[in-house]
């Protein structure tokens, strides 16, 4: 009689072991993060850039000249080149911080009721202060003569500023910027929901300071955020004069230290009462003040909604993490 086939027993797959199992996928997602924001900056800022063009048409009397009003088609491929440099080099960093033995050292915890709830607020607002104060100094460093071609000089390229010149470095600042990432994960305890929300700020912070536009109401004049927070008048004018108001998000370190432009109030009152453009230098005809504004708020928006879809999609590629390593799909190297 024939002998009966025999029975292939399958092989247990490997399970990841408790010191594996951050997610294999969620590696990859700032890849998707950076394509998600560059494209969707940049599709928004051409449509601003032809609203723009269209009402110059129709309604400028006279051409405004180039040094008020410099063409952006250069400054929108430097701008976008150098951002996408930068954004590989921020993907780096948080690969190295939290994806390497490194991330051993740092103070992320995984357990939002270790420091209590009221921490995750507190933790925000500390890794904020903390990266205000590293880039005040860092960036009035790299304006010294000896390190301003060598750091800064792509930056300030962008005279009049649009939301994409906000990363707009060369390798070496990207570098200096991005080391915030390893300051704040390895001195402030976070859980990763504070993390994220920090980094929302800080993206969304940085992009409206680079607008070019003045979008707060007219009532943030008067209130205290004014006289602690930094506005899109407040780094515009930076990039006018090159010098001076080198905060991120306060006024603190730029008014200790006597830094602040002197005509900062002035011109920020001058651009409320005429609705201009937050460009101090620009002609006071140019009707772009409606439609523009609008636009940018939209772009101010989009930002907001393109780190919300990042985190949308980190939560489902966790999800499906879950349930393949449940599954036994997950294996050992």
């Amino acid at each position: 009689c024939p002998m009966p086939p025999k029975t292939l027993c399958p092989t247990p797959p490997k399970r990841l072991c408790p010191k594996q199992k951050h997610f294999v996928l969620s590696r990859h997602i700032d890849f998707v993060y950076a394509a998600t924001n560059t494209l969707s900056l940049a599709a928004i800022y051409t449509l601003s850039y032809v609203l723009k063009k269209k009402i110059e048409k129709k309604k400028l009397k006279k051409k405004v000249s180039k040094r008020l009003c410099p063409s952006r088609k250069k400054d929108f491929v430097r701008e976008l080149s150098y951002s996408l440099q930068t954004i590989v080099i921020f993907i780096g960093m948080n690969l190295l911080v939290l994806y390497t033995p490194l991330r051993e050292y740092g103070k992320i915890y995984s357990d939002i009721h270790e420091h209590g709830l009221w921490w995750v607020p507190v933790s925000i607002l500390l890794a904020i202060t903390l990266h205000d104060t590293y880039f005040y100094w860092m960036h009035r460093a790299v304006h010294h003569r000896a390190l301003y071609k060598m750091f800064h000089i792509v930056h300030h390229k962008s005279v009049n500023p649009s939301p994409l010149a906000s990363y707009s470095f060369n390798f070496m600042e990207g570098i200096l910027e991005a080391m915030v990432v390893p300051l704040v994960v390895f001195l402030v305890p976070m859980h990763p929901v504070a993390l994220i929300f920090f980094a929302l700020f800080a993206y969304s912070f940085n992009v409206y300071g680079h607008l070019g536009y003045e979008i707060v109401p007219r009532w943030f004049r008067k209130s205290i955020f004014f006289e602690i927070m930094v506005t899109s008048v407040h780094h515009n004018l930076h990039h006018h004069k090159f010098i001076g108001n080198y905060g991120y998000y306060f006024r603190f370190w730029d008014r200790l230290m006597g830094t602040e432009n002197p005509d900062y109030i002035k011109v920020f009152d001058e651009i409320q009462e005429k609705d201009l453009v937050s460009n101090p230098y620009q002609n006071e005809n140019d009707p772009i003040s409606g439609k523009l504004m609008a636009s940018c708020g939209i772009l101010w928006s989009n930002t907001l909604f393109t780190n919300a879809w990042h985190c949308l999609i980190r939560v489902l590629l966790n999800i499906v993490n879950r349930y393949y390593m449940k599954e036994g799909l997950i294996f050992e190297n």
